[in-house]
């Protein structure tokens, strides 16, 4: 496994994630995986969620991680 370069880390530590994917399990497992990593992490389940909260947070997202299929796009 390749080990993760520490001054990432503490800027990802400034940074928010939207993650966005249609099963739970998957959605759920990414959040756990990234908490550490990055100051705020926002989720939704579909491509509209994660659209209106794009609006609604936009200034505040640094990176989206999306699912590539998916319902409701």
């Amino acid at each position: 496994m390749k080990k993760i370069r520490q001054d990432v880390v503490k800027s990802a530590k400034n940074a928010s994630i939207l993650i966005v994917d249609d099963s739970k399990v998957y959605l759920g497992m990414h959040k756990l995986m990234l908490g550490e990593m990055f100051l705020h992490i926002y989720t939704a389940v579909n491509g509209k969620e994660a659209y209106e909260l794009w609006q609604e947070k936009n200034q505040d997202i640094d990176i989206i991680l999306t699912d590539i299929m998916m319902p409701v796009m």
